[in-house]
């Protein structure tokens, strides 16, 4: 409930309390999304105000099954596509009417949609700034995110911006993001669907970037597309670049910067450059020493330099072990040279080479100086890595 003053009885100081709970608009735009559209709405209608539904050249029975609904909640319009999902996002917003708007996708759906409004009463008790808020947004991928904007109040200063992975573009001298309660699941397409959308998606980048050539954030997202067009040397150069924009201003850009070296850092992992990877992966620590990325690759290139080491020691252990001028036994020794093969035969085990701990014990069982226990307690470790 919100307590506003009476500005025309204001000289008798009298205020009077205003009732009417702040309402919310959802925005969606669609195109063909039959198989999702239903579920994203039934997820929201009961909470929403109103669903602002703006339609950009469906061919299937989507609008079909939007008019069936027969709710007033649901208002449908209709917008030629001009290559830009901005546009069609402002025109969206442009219908509505409430007093803040939340943008949803047709392939997502809303987790307790009925915390909304509780939440809209206490932000706009308490807090005038123009809020840009981030619901944490669950990918069945497994990606998460939780700093994409998607409510807000209802104000042409809200607007998109960008062709493709559109933005509402802060004032960051007066605009508040906040993270907030509320959850959207983003179902997602199939693959082949997948790869249209990154065809269509590269070919509406490369668009905005011969109108914005020096904007960083869509040299990033035309970083995370390999198509067969780009080489591995243009990627590399374009993260390359995004990372050197980015780190002129760390401030306003430094998601850019750790999302490039992320991508950096899979790609070469990927391509199996490991001094190069190591370089990235120290560099990135020195300006993000909290890049959980790069303390990822760190530690599986600790891991694969020691295993390497392991690897190379054992080899010479063994070689040791078949030359008779090598590894002489003895009294005060605590263990054999046929401890060790066993240790070594349980080290190849238990690491998944099970052929060579085979062949390794075959090679104490058939040596004429392993003694009867020798022999028993072997004959049983075999026994055992055989049934294991």
């Amino acid at each position: 409930m919100e307590f506003i003053r009476d500005l025309s009885l204001s000289e008798t100081n009298r205020w009077i309390i205003n009732y009417r709970m702040k309402t919310f608009s959802v925005t969606i735009i669609i195109k063909n999304e039959e198989d999702n559209i239903l579920c994203c709405l039934a997820s929201i209608l009961e909470a929403a105000n109103e669903i602002i539904i703006v339609d950009t050249g469906s061919t299937d029975s989507t609008l079909d099954l939007l008019k069936n609904l027969n709710c007033d909640k649901v208002k449908i319009f209709h917008f030629l596509w001009s290559d830009s999902f901005a546009e069609a996002r402002n025109f969206a917003l442009s219908k509505a009417t409430s007093d803040w708007i939340l943008v949803l996708d047709a392939d997502e759906t809303v987790d307790s949609a009925d915390t909304i409004h509780p939440l809209l009463e206490e932000l706009s008790r308490h807090n005038n700034h123009n809020l840009l808020l981030c619901p944490e947004i669950i990918s069945n991928n497994g990606c998460n995110l939780k700093t994409n904007i998607r409510l807000f109040r209802n104000s042409v200063q809200n607007r998109y911006h960008g062709r493709v992975h559109e933005y509402i573009v802060p004032d960051l001298r007066k605009d508040q993001i906040l993270s907030v309660p509320i959850t959207f699941r983003h179902t997602g397409y199939s693959d082949d669907l997948l790869s249209k959308k990154d065809d269509r998606n590269l070919k509406l980048l490369n668009l905005q970037l011969t109108e914005e050539p020096e904007n960083i954030r869509w040299k990033f997202f035309k970083s995370r597309y390999f198509p067969p067009s780009i080489t591995s040397m243009e990627k590399k150069s374009l993260l390359t670049t995004v990372i050197h924009m980015g780190k002129q201003d760390m401030s306003q850009y430094e998601n850019y910067v750790a999302g490039a070296y992320s991508e950096l850092m899979a790609f070469l992992f990927n391509e199996g450059s490991g001094c190069e990877l190591n370089r990235i992966v120290n560099e990135a620590l020195s300006s993000l020493p909290d890049h959980t990325d790069a303390h990822y690759y760190q530690l599986l290139q600790q891991y694969d330099t020691a295993k390497t080491q392991f690897n190379a020691e054992l080899a010479s252990i063994e070689r040791s072990l078949v030359d008779p001028k090598k590894m002489l036994e003895r009294d005060v020794d605590h263990h054999s040279k046929y401890d060790l093969y066993q240790l070594i035969s349980l080290v190849k085990y238990k690491s998944g080479n099970e052929l060579d701990a085979m062949r390794i014990e075959n090679t104490i069982l058939n040596d004429v100086e392993v003694t009867f226990l020798h022999q028993e307690l072997l004959s049983e470790l075999k026994t055992f890595l055989t049934q294991s």
